[in-house]
């Protein structure tokens, strides 16, 4: 399991309040700068809600969103690399900030990246982030501004989404091979009577258990999109799970799928099935289950 960074929305302060945080974003194995952005206001250390003798930071909300797009705004005025994909992140964040209640506490829960001991010390640095995002934007922190233009994926856009790896009021399910097995089963037989000839789901080989309920999650939505282009050239479908976007590669038969553990995209998907099998689509085609 990858360690991250945990950013939740809470309605009251949840060192003095019986609250069920609710979740904005995670980053892998570090603190994100637009989670440090979020918390740069009336931050103060409190015990972890996650991690027993650990701590957390929870901070005022008002503002926080404003002032980190207005920062990532800044940024995006420049050359980063991987544009699409850092408009696509920003207009995720956009979406997950405009469908959750903020309210007045933020909670950021950074036991799996730091030591209990250096809790006190990220307080203390974020008036200095602070003012350095003042300077930013107004134009007096361009070198740093390019270092982060070329490393945003690691260094400064987490993952926005509701559902966090820890979700407060939830009960964890635990899943086994030979469930998710056969729950893929049903959908072998429905692509085999689509391409002409059998069909089979596989989990691949380094799929971890805690991985599972990722597949689980994601099946129906992919078995549909993989349903959408029945091509007969296809023999099985291979799921992997991974911490970045979905990857879909087609070779000697079978398409291998790697799943974002955030999640399964809502669109585009028949396109990458389409791009990855070498088939061009054609104009006004359904992508996924939107149409453009």
């Amino acid at each position: 399991m990858a360690n991250r960074c945990y950013l939740y929305a809470c309605e009251a302060d949840p060192s003095r309040h019986d609250v069920a945080p609710i979740g904005l974003c995670e980053h892998t194995n570090d603190i994100a700068l637009a989670q440090l952005i979020m918390v740069m206001r009336g931050a103060r250390r409190v015990d972890s809600l996650l991690f027993a003798n650990h701590f957390a930071v929870v901070a005022d909300n008002a503002g926080a969103a404003e002032r980190t797009l207005a920062f990532l705004a800044k940024l995006g005025s420049g050359k980063v690399v991987e544009r699409t994909q850092f408009d696509q992140a920003l207009d995720q964040m956009r979406e997950v900030v405009m469908q959750t209640t903020l309210d007045s506490h933020l909670l950021l829960e950074v036991g799996e990246v730091l030591d209990p001991e250096d809790v006190d010390e990220l307080v203390a640095g974020l008036a200095d982030l602070d003012a350095q995002i003042e300077r930013a934007m107004r134009g007096e922190e361009e070198a740093w501004l390019d270092e982060l233009r070329a490393s945003w994926q690691t260094t400064v856009m987490p993952w926005w989404a509701n559902s966090l790896y820890y979700s407060f009021g939830t009960q964890a399910v635990t899943w086994n091979r030979g469930d998710v097995d056969a729950m893929l089963a049903v959908h072998d037989r429905a692509m085999t009577k689509l391409v002409g000839h059998p069909f089979r789901y596989r989990i691949g080989p380094g799929v971890a258990p805690h991985q599972l309920g990722t597949i689980v999650e994601a099946i129906a939505d992919l078995a549909q999109d993989v349903e959408n282009v029945p091509d007969p050239r296809l023999n099985g479908c291979e799921i992997g799970v991974h911490e970045r976007d979905v990857q879909i590669t087609f070779r000697e038969g079978t398409l291998f799928v790697r799943l974002s553990t955030s999640g399964w995209p809502s669109h585009g998907v028949k396109r990458r099935v389409m791009h990855a099998l070498g088939v061009l689509p054609p104009p006004h085609v359904e992508y996924g289950r939107a149409t453009v």
